[in-house]
């Protein structure tokens, strides 16, 4: 063991004792850092002196309250003057340092006037502490009570460090061990396999917005302290059996990481791989568990749909300029080149949705990922959605269960196929279900089968219960809804002055979420279907599913222009690219839809761009073309109709504008606390305004409190901590980014090293060698960590407020609720203290520092309990 001990010295005169002491809610509960204060002995001297022998000045701030030293070759120190000194605006202080200067016992570090602290009536106490996360490995030792002279020795720093293998390898130990450099995440996710007793201690895991979340075995195997030393781990929590790691927003990242040590080949007590599923949503409404399936099926599913985009893009263009012949799957394959061929099958791959689905449906809900990749692959089969071969090509085989004439056009002489068996390819809701029924059946014959017969047994009963299911029942049944669904376009499109449009753009990014449209889609283009080779007929509706990816870009745009918070903007920016290109479902499941009501106005702007389009009576839609800003292919058209392609111009810049303008004017990154609670209030007085009989003056009372806690000044002070939570974030991203370059940079590198170390020379090898050494990003990361550290103690300053404005709301809220209960004689309603929850932590669930709870009470919720009982009254 190395052990290194820094000496810490007395900047002034005074008396030291315990931060627990201080009291102060910041400090004394170590959210900082751990170690001791200072009380100066009088006003009379002014001066503070360096705590160190040798050191440097790593911060100072413009308000000039506090200051970070660093020791030689030690950690960074915290030095406090005053307790809530940053409202003077640095007046009571003259620095005589600046950032990077050198200091020794006789550097002279700050001038401090006592009296006028005292006039603002202040606590003039000097913190001195030291932040054990930032600083791993070092402790306050040794620590001195009682009187103290300036200068005297009264700490110890110690660092207590495993004698390691140097982090710089020499070439020759690089030659013959390779370099080995781990990501960021792979190595916390490593440290927190280990800390949880490995993946035989849990029986799943998963994550919500801010924290990983283990269900444990036996709680004595978990290490809780090295979890706590875990860089990220922003505390530890248990709720019963469940351990929770808060990470904030970096959770995600955290889980991914986790995912791919687990996916390496760490294997269950019992020998099969360790399964997981998708987030506990248990306690959430209907709606937002709905919302949460989607978003963990499809989300995973996207990169495949962008690059399908794209290339069908590529080959409508190619097709248009007659670069290539159209090749259609009836055609004769022979007859065309390998290139046509080669791109032709790169499109198809838009037909095996079902497929990518049914694997992200399975991992999702806890199944062998495995099972749903065969199952979907048997139900994509192409000998059941081509059929077998005749001499005017290939038909899809159905095998028809029940048909009638079309009620929409009842002089065709196609029929309307309602009932049938057949694949069940380019289907998202079929998808669904056969990962759901895969999961099932695994569960449900796992508990049955002998284990002595699982291994033969098992495999066959699963595939082949859940293809028969889908096959002979759910197929059918979904197929009958989503011809219905086709059915009402078709009436739909007949309604004149643009209203079919109006409809069907408001309702389009409704049927996205539930997955409807992939059928609904193929049902639209079947004139298309029915003459393949006929690129003159246009089916106009298509216009509007352009419109549908704008609308949420819009409001994507309108929020990014007016949010505050960070990771939002991280979100808006990542699924701007697919937007673009007409993939919606980021901008609707990362952004739109998260945010509420954004959603709904994004399909409102939808609509009214669709109208737009149809009202103009020019715009059309050709088969050949792309999705996105590829449809302009579209619009124009074989013929190169250029009052079309103005038509939908018109209606998409419209769709657009209206989306980021209702952003602006009717979306806010969070509700404010005030408005929140002012809005429970009124649902709780409507519940009691019934019975005359009743004294609402006690909770009116205690109404008129909780709201006047969130005040204009106090308000202000919310504000400010909102901003500086933004400035927190950027700088934790921007470190992060800076982590991940240097890494990429070097991991890139040193592969290639390791490749070569056998074939070439120690002379050829030393010039990598030397690159690899180079990349060092420290410098700067310790720039912005610098900064950092700043807006992290105005944070701690200023959220001592926050914290006691929350409690204090807290507090008044239980009298509501109680009064509440004991009047309406409902014990139900008590769940409300969750609508409060959120209202009152609105700042802290913005910014992901606290979970929202979803166990609250909707208004159809309330009027259920309530109801029944005032019509007995009455």
């Amino acid at each position: 063991m190395k052990i290194m001990k820094i000496k810490v010295y007395a900047p002034i005169s005074g008396v030291i004792k315990k931060i627990s002491d201080l009291n102060d809610g910041v400090f004394s509960e170590k959210m900082l850092g751990d170690g001791f204060y200072i009380e100066p002995n009088s006003n009379e001297e002014t001066t503070l002196f360096s705590i160190f022998d040798v050191g440097i000045v790593v911060q100072t701030f413009d308000t000039k309250h506090a200051l970070f030293l660093k020791a030689k070759d030690g950690p960074i120190v915290l030095v406090h003057i005053g307790l809530d000194t940053v409202q003077l605006d640095g007046k009571p202080f003259k620095l005589f340092v600046q950032n990077h200067d050198n200091i020794n016992l006789n550097s002279e570090i700050i001038q401090v006037d006592w009296k006028m602290i005292e006039k603002a009536k202040l606590n003039k106490a000097i913190p001195i502490v030291l932040d054990e996360r930032e600083n791993e490995g070092w402790k306050f030792l040794n620590i001195k009570t009682g009187k103290v002279k300036k200068g005297e020795e009264i700490a110890v720093l110690e660092f207590v460090q495993e004698i390691k293998k140097p982090t710089k390898l020499s070439i020759d130990e690089a030659i013959k061990d390779g370099f080995s450099f781990k990501e960021k995440y792979a190595e916390i996710s490593e440290k927190i396999y280990q800390a949880v007793g490995t993946n035989t201690n849990y029986n799943k895991y998963y994550n919500c917005i801010t924290r990983l979340r283990f269900d444990i075995k036996d709680k004595t195997k978990i290490q809780q302290e090295e979890l706590s030393k875990i860089k990220g781990v922003k505390g530890i929590n248990w709720n019963g059996d469940e351990l929770q790691l808060i990470f904030g927003g970096e959770v995600t990242k955290v889980r991914e990481a986790y995912d791919q040590l687990i996916a390496k080949g760490v294997k269950t007590q019992k020998g099969f791989d360790l399964k997981n599923h998708g987030p506990n949503t248990k306690g959430m409404p209907f709606f937002s568990r709905l919302l949460a399936m989607f978003k963990g099926i499809v989300l995973p599913c996207l990169p495949v749909f962008i690059g399908i985009v794209l290339i069908v893009a590529l080959k409508a263009i190619l097709e248009i300029t007659g670069a290539i012949r159209v090749v259609l799957p009836s055609s004769n394959f022979a007859k065309y080149t390998l290139f046509e061929v080669f791109l032709f099958n790169l499109t198809t791959s838009s037909l095996f949705i079902t497929l990518f689905i049914s694997y992200t449906a399975t991992i999702y809900f806890g199944g062998n990922k495995m099972y749903g990749l065969i199952v979907g692959m048997i139900l994509c089969g192409p000998l059941l959605f081509r059929g077998v071969p005749n001499p005017n090509g290939a038909n899809p085989w159905t095998f028809v269960l029940w048909s009638t004439k079309s009620f929409v056009d009842p002089e065709s002489p196609l029929p309307v196929v309602w009932l049938k068996m057949g694949g069940l390819n380019a289907s998202l809701i079929n998808g669904i279900f056969i990962g759901y029924i895969a999961s099932k059946a695994s569960r449900f014959f796992t508990k049955i089968v002998p284990v002595s017969l699982s291994m033969i047994a098992l495999p066959p009963l699963i595939v082949v219960s859940t293809v028969a299911s889908m096959f002979f029942v759910v197929g059918p049944i979904i197929g009958m809804l989503e011809t219905f669904l086709g059915q009402l376009v078709g009436l739909l499109i007949k309604i004149p002055y643009g209203i079919d449009r109006l409809i069907f753009g408001t309702l389009w990014p409704m049927l996205v979420i539930t997955g409807a449209h992939a059928s609904l889609a193929m049902i639209i283009q079947m004139p298309w279907v029915l003459n393949p080779g006929n690129i003159y007929i246009h089916v106009d509706i298509m216009t509007c599913i352009f419109c549908s990816a704008l609308g949420q870009l819009g409001m994507g745009i309108g929020l990014l222009i007016k949010t505050k918070n960070n990771q939002l903007k991280q979100n808006i920016y990542g699924a701007l690219p697919a937007s673009i290109f007409g993939i919606s479902e980021p901008m609707m499941y990362g952004v739109n839809i998260p945010s509420g009501k954004a959603f709904f106005l994004a399909c409102c702007s939808t609509g009214i761009g669709s109208m737009v389009i149809g009202l103009t009576g020019n715009g059309h839609f050709w088969p050949q073309g792309g999705n996105g800003i590829l449809s302009i292919l579209n619009v124009l058209g074989p013929n190169g109709d250029t009052k079309s392609l103005l038509s939908c111009m018109l209606g998409w810049a419209v769709t657009l504008g209206c989306g980021m303008t209702l952003a602006l004017l009717f979306c806010n990154s969070r509700v404010k606390e005030k408005a929140g609670i002012s809005k429970i209030d009124r649902k709780i007085i409507s519940i009691l305004k019934h019975d005359q009989n009743v004294d609402l003056s006690n909770i009116k009372e205690n109404m008129k409190a909780l709201e006047l806690i969130f005040s204009k000044a106090n308000n202000k002070q919310i504000i400010e901590l909102e901003k500086l939570y933004e400035k927190y974030e950027k700088l934790r991203t921007k470190i992060e980014a800076l982590e991940a370059k240097e890494n990429k940079l070097k991991i890139k590198l040193a592969n290639k090293f390791n490749e070569q170390r056998t074939m070439k020379t120690k002379e050829e090898l030393q010039m990598l060698f030397d690159k690899i050494n180079k990349i060092d990003f420290s410098n700067k990361i310790e720039q912005v960590q610098a900064k950092k550290d700043v807006i992290d103690l105005r944070i701690a300053e200023t959220k001592h407020l926050y914290q006691k404005l929350v409690h204090d709301s807290q507090e008044l809220q239980k009298p509501i609720i109680q009064e509440l209960i004991k009047l309406s004689k409902h014990n139900e309603l008590a769940k409300l203290e969750n609508n409060y929850f959120n209202a009152i932590h609105s700042l802290d669930i913005s910014v992901k520092l606290e979970t929202k709870k979803n166990d609250f009470l909707t208004n159809k919720q309330i009027r259920a309990i309530v109801k029944p009982q005032q019509r007995m009254e009455k």
